[in-house]
Protein backbone atom coordinates (compact mmCIF):
# COMPACT_ATOMS: atom_id res chain seq x y z
CA UNK A 1 0.00 0.00 0.00
CA UNK A 2 2.79 2.42 0.91
CA UNK A 3 4.64 1.61 -2.32
CA UNK A 4 1.55 2.48 -4.39
CA UNK A 5 1.07 5.74 -2.52
CA UNK A 6 4.74 6.61 -3.03
CA UNK A 7 4.46 5.97 -6.76
CA UNK A 8 1.25 8.00 -6.95
CA UNK A 9 2.78 10.97 -5.15
CA UNK A 10 5.89 10.93 -7.31
CA UNK A 11 3.81 10.74 -10.49
CA UNK A 12 1.67 13.63 -9.27
CA UNK A 13 4.83 15.58 -8.50
CA UNK A 14 5.86 14.95 -12.10
CA UNK A 15 2.47 15.52 -13.72
CA UNK A 16 1.33 18.68 -11.98
CA UNK A 17 4.20 20.83 -13.33
CA UNK A 18 3.23 19.62 -16.81
CA UNK A 19 -0.33 20.71 -16.13
CA UNK A 20 0.95 24.06 -14.83
CA UNK A 21 3.05 24.53 -17.98
CA UNK A 22 0.01 23.81 -20.12
CA UNK A 23 -1.95 26.35 -18.05
CA UNK A 24 0.75 28.97 -18.66
CA UNK A 25 0.64 28.19 -22.38
CA UNK A 26 -3.16 28.66 -22.44
CA UNK A 27 -2.85 31.86 -20.37
CA UNK A 28 -0.32 33.19 -22.86
CA UNK A 29 -2.74 32.56 -25.73
CA UNK A 30 -5.74 34.07 -23.97
CA UNK A 31 -3.95 37.23 -22.83
CA UNK A 32 -1.62 38.28 -25.65
CA UNK A 33 -0.51 41.42 -23.78
CA UNK A 34 1.31 39.17 -21.26
CA UNK A 35 3.18 37.26 -23.98
CA UNK A 36 6.12 39.58 -23.38
CA UNK A 37 6.48 38.19 -19.84
CA UNK A 38 5.69 34.56 -20.62
CA UNK A 39 7.79 33.05 -23.40
CA UNK A 40 7.99 29.45 -24.59
CA UNK A 41 11.49 29.30 -23.12
CA UNK A 42 10.19 30.36 -19.68
CA UNK A 43 7.47 27.72 -19.77
CA UNK A 44 9.93 25.01 -20.84
CA UNK A 45 12.43 26.06 -18.18
CA UNK A 46 9.69 26.02 -15.53
CA UNK A 47 8.67 22.47 -16.46
CA UNK A 48 12.24 21.14 -16.61
CA UNK A 49 13.23 22.61 -13.26
CA UNK A 50 9.99 21.51 -11.58
CA UNK A 51 10.25 17.88 -12.70
CA UNK A 52 13.98 17.40 -12.14
CA UNK A 53 13.85 16.15 -8.55
CA UNK A 54 10.74 13.93 -8.91
CA UNK A 55 12.31 12.36 -12.02
CA UNK A 56 15.46 11.64 -10.03
CA UNK A 57 13.41 10.05 -7.24
CA UNK A 58 11.40 7.92 -9.71
CA UNK A 59 14.67 6.67 -11.22
CA UNK A 60 15.96 5.75 -7.75
CA UNK A 61 12.69 4.03 -6.92
CA UNK A 62 12.77 1.98 -10.11
CA UNK A 63 16.37 0.96 -9.38
CA UNK A 64 15.42 -0.07 -5.85
CA UNK A 65 17.73 2.48 -4.23
CA UNK A 66 15.05 4.69 -2.76
CA UNK A 67 14.20 4.74 0.90
CA UNK A 68 10.62 4.79 1.98
CA UNK A 69 9.09 8.10 2.96
CA UNK A 70 8.53 6.84 6.49
CA UNK A 71 11.27 5.00 8.35
CA UNK A 72 10.41 1.52 9.63
CA UNK A 73 12.04 2.11 12.99
CA UNK A 74 11.63 5.25 15.02
CA UNK A 75 14.14 5.89 17.80
CA UNK A 76 12.86 7.79 20.78
CA UNK A 77 15.16 9.32 23.42
CA UNK A 78 15.60 7.08 26.46
CA UNK A 79 16.77 9.69 28.99
CA UNK A 80 14.23 11.31 31.19
CA UNK A 81 14.09 15.07 31.31
CA UNK A 82 14.47 16.69 34.72
CA UNK A 83 12.20 19.55 35.55
CA UNK A 84 13.11 22.14 38.15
Amino acid sequence: MMFRMQILMLLLAWGLPMLGGYGLHVFKGVFPSYSILISEFNITLFILVAIFRPTKEIAKLLNGESRRFHPKKIDFPTREVRTC
